[in-house]
């Protein structure tokens, strides 16, 4: 239940009289030129009607590309457009939309949507990834910082590099896991978490702990993880798994009952990939040995409401959170959410660290937008509630300053997509899910 930006675009632009969309009749070569036939359809025979227009290229070699009109020719069916010059489509012929008002404004209007009719319109959240004792952050490695490094997470260098995994058979649990690849000098490499970037992994100095992934490996026993230590004084420590990992199998990683130095000033959980040119899918990572309270909460949550939280009370693996469908849960009343001015820690009171998954239900913002082939989490009848607010916030955006001849116009116009909106709200509106009480004990 989705529906992509290039729809919400067409429904809106033919709202407010501003869509037209054609395909080129000649393929785009490297220069200014977009040539389409089809146009002489709209422009009155004018040479003049499409300049200063916004033209957008949806596919082929310049997909994404936006420019300003500079000219016109309605003999050809011409378009001189402003900027670099495009690249060649060889005998590819793209589709164009143009656009009176620049498209970044119709782009802009979807994310004040998305973050003004919250929590009238919202995507569900059903996450079951937290473990009970676990102090990793992102341990299935939901959340990216970047496209090549998961939230709390490094390279050791260039030679290892790390994309997020959405396959099916290659995760653990969650919906996604990290692909390691190391590079032609990349034997032995790995990626780390370290207590420099998250520092609370330093509660950990001087108990014993246990270290646990799921990995599958390209090639046999290629897979390891790392536990490594730092004193002030430059002593270090380093620990290896020695589990054996079929190539192509899911298998669980263990370095249990490892005791830690005390007065460490670091420590790193590793996930290495022993062959150079050779990738490794970690997921499901977890290191237990702390009484853990606080958990980092996926930033699916961060923006959103959390409206319950519940806690596995049954299994059938060794350890029940390895569960894959797990189907027993106890409500929990005693939670709380912490903030420490950059991320959100889900706050549970008296609960053993006994490796349980922990599950988290509640709803958040739709996702912001920007590509053509972006979608949002609505659908149906959902869409024209949505429409009726972006159209507002179009209208705003168009009414610019003060002394615009058409700003009594765009006002009047802007009022009525605002009443539009209010007229569907109390039938489209979405019903958001009741939360448990919240009992905080210490």
């Amino acid at each position: 239940m989705t529906t992509a930006v290039s729809v919400l675009e067409q429904r809106l632009a033919q709202q407010v009289g501003d869509w037209l969309e054609v395909t080129c009749t000649t393929a785009i070569n490297a220069d200014n030129l977009i040539v389409s036939t089809s146009l002489t359809s709209y422009d009155g025979g004018r040479d003049d009607y499409f300049i200063d227009w916004w033209v957008y290229i949806t596919d082929k070699a310049n997909a994404g590309v936006l420019r300003q009109v500079s000219d016109y020719a309605t003999a050809t069916g011409t378009l001189t457009i402003r900027g670099a010059v495009l690249a060649d489509d060889g005998t590819n012929l793209a589709t164009i939309r143009l656009h009176r008002y620049n498209r970044d404004l119709y782009i802009n209007a979807f994310n004040d949507t998305i973050r003004e009719v919250f929590p009238s319109l919202y995507k569900p959240f059903d996450i079951i990834e937290l473990v009970t004792g676990n102090i990793l952050p992102n341990s299935h490695f939901r959340d990216w910082a970047v496209t090549t490094a998961p939230d709390k997470y490094v390279m050791q260098d260039a030679n290892i590099t790390a994309t997020a995994e959405t396959g099916a058979g290659n995760y653990r649990g969650g919906a996604k896991s990290m692909k390691a690849l190391a590079g032609a000098a990349g034997a032995g490499k790995y990626v780390y978490i370290s207590s420099n970037n998250y520092p609370r992994l330093l509660d950990l100095m001087g108990k014993t702990v246990s270290f646990y992934c799921w990995a599958l490996p390209q090639v046999a026993t290629d897979a390891s993880i790392q536990i490594y230590t730092l004193k002030a004084d430059l002593t270090a420590q380093t620990l290896t798994s020695t589990t054996a990992n079929p190539i192509g199998k899911l298998t669980l990683l263990k370095l249990e009952d490892q005791s830690l130095n005390d007065d460490l000033v670091e420590i790193q959980f590793r996930f290495l990939v022993a062959t150079n040119s050779k990738y490794v899918y970690f997921d499901h990572a977890r290191v237990i040995g702390h009484n853990q309270k606080e958990y980092l909460l996926p930033t699916d949550i961060k923006n959103g409401r959390l409206a319950s939280v519940q806690i596995q009370t049954s299994g059938y693996s060794d350890r029940f959170c390895d569960d894959l469908l797990p189907r027993d849960w106890e409500t929990v009343y005693n939670w709380s959410i912490v903030d420490d001015g950059t991320d959100k820690f889900l706050w549970l009171g008296n609960y053993p660290s006994e490796e349980r998954l922990i599950r988290l239900q509640g709803y958040a913002p739709l996702t912001a937008v920007s590509a053509y082939t972006d979608t949002i989490e609505i659908d149906g009848e959902k869409v024209n509630l949505f429409i009726a607010y972006a159209k507002y916030k179009l209208y705003q955006a168009i009414e610019g300053p003060v002394a615009s001849s058409d700003i009594g116009r765009y006002e009047l116009q802007s009022a009525k997509a605002y009443q539009e909106y209010q007229r569907l709200l109390p039938s489209l509106r979405m019903v958001t899910p009741k939360a448990t009480m919240r009992i905080r004990e210490y």
